[in-house]
């Protein structure tokens, strides 16, 4: 039995005074990935990728040389975060930092995971505005459909599930369950 190896990219996002301050994901080319919403975070959130966005996260990677070059600008820029990305396969390995980076690739790729991090922080949110703040959700839903219609969330088809307990919910306000059907209509076409 030959045991396969798959590559992964992760993620790291860091910038205290920020909401949140510090995310990371882990993805791995096969689509699992996984949101830590902490640095001690034991109970990330598992979901999957699509497979269109697993070739452009890993393509871009690829150019990068698997981020074993330095990817920080020289300019001086105000500080925006620091990043990480981190490409592993078998015994390969590739880490970069920064806060700032000149390479299109470096931006793309940050953008895509930021997209992808922006999905599930509404995952997340949305499920405890669910429990605990039932009056707020349709001012939560009004800006996850925002986000959705500026492209800043990639595969909003993981809100799927949160948003049909919405849209049947007897609990929740007529007009956050209609919100929410229209945000389903959004995402399945």
């Amino acid at each position: 039995m030959v045991l396969l190896l798959l590559a992964s990219l992760t993620f790291t996002k860091s910038f205290p005074g920020s909401l949140p301050d510090y995310w990371r994901v882990a993805l791995q080319e096969n689509g699992e990935a996984e949101y830590f919403q902490a640095a001690d975070d034991t109970k990330p959130v598992k979901f999957k990728v699509s497979e269109e966005l697993v070739k452009q996260a890993f393509d871009l990677s690829e150019k990068l040389n698997h981020f074993k070059e330095p990817l920080e600008s020289k300019r001086k820029v105000a500080f925006v975060g620091k990043k990480t990305m981190v490409w592993e396969s078998g015994s390969e390995r590739g880490e970069v930092s920064f806060n700032y980076s000149e390479r299109p690739e470096a931006t793309e790729l940050a953008a895509l995971f930021e997209r992808i991090s922006n999905t599930q922080q509404a995952s997340i949110e949305l499920q405890r505005i669910m429990r605990f703040d039932k009056l707020g959700l349709m001012k939560y839903l009004l800006q996850t459909e925002i986000a959705l219609d500026h492209h800043d969330l990639a595969d909003p088809v993981n809100l799927v599930p949160v948003l049909e307990q919405i849209s049947v919910g007897k609990s929740f306000m007529d007009i956050a369950r209609q919100r929410s059907r229209i945000l389903l209509a959004k995402i399945q076409t």
